[in-house]
């Protein structure tokens, strides 16, 4: 197994640890903020927020093997790679599904596109917790995600036109961190009958 897999697999072993852990906590701590009342719309809410949790956790792979590859040291274009919107050099290795983990453009490429469907699905989803938020503080921690979604998509486009700048990088993978964090939060007040 390639070093660049491992580290993504070692990462999403950690931050699902992190997660689980960050889930019990609310479970403690936000059980007075959000009452035991049932929103009708709260089955759908959660199916719809675990949808995004999951592309998320997918998403944070994909950059784990950006990084591991080296991957944003190429194609520093947006939102192009380089004036194409899949590079040739995409599908040069035989068969050609290792191409979508040993392949520095394709890995990319597919870190850019989960990244930004992630975002679409997660501010649909903040929106929505907007229109049925049952408290001000509810209301707080959806327009918190909202904003920290704007704020990763631009450290992620600002570390790969800076050639992977070191600084930058470190804040886009903290900044996943956080966007996980907020994810969970969210999540975890649509279920307030749970312990």
């Amino acid at each position: 197994m390639s070093a660049h897999i491992r580290l993504a697999l070692h990462l999403v072993l950690a931050l699902g640890i992190y997660a689980y852990l960050l889930w019990i906590a609310c479970g403690l701590l936000l059980r007075q903020e959000t009452g035991k009342e049932n929103h009708p719309a709260r089955g759908v809410m959660r199916q719809h927020g675990w949808t995004g949790l999951a592309l998320l956790a997918v998403t944070i792979s994909w950059g784990a093997m950006v990084a591991g590859l080296k991957a944003g040291w190429v194609y520093n274009t947006f939102p192009l790679m380089d004036g194409e919107i899949v590079p040739a050099a995409a599908w040069t290795i035989r068969p050609l599904w290792i191409n979508f983990f040993d392949n520095a453009a394709l890995v990319q490429f597919m870190h850019r596109v989960l990244a930004i469907g992630t975002a679409g699905v997660l501010w649909t989803w903040c929106w929505r917790l907007l229109r049925n938020a049952p408290s001000k503080p509810s209301r707080r921690w959806a327009i918190a995600l909202a904003h920290m979604l704007a704020l990763q998509l631009a450290l992620g486009i600002a570390t790969l036109l800076t050639h992977a700048n070191i600084v930058l990088a470190a804040l886009h993978q903290a900044g996943a961190i956080l966007t996980l964090t907020l994810v969970i939060v969210n999540l975890r007040q649509l279920y307030p009958d749970k312990v």
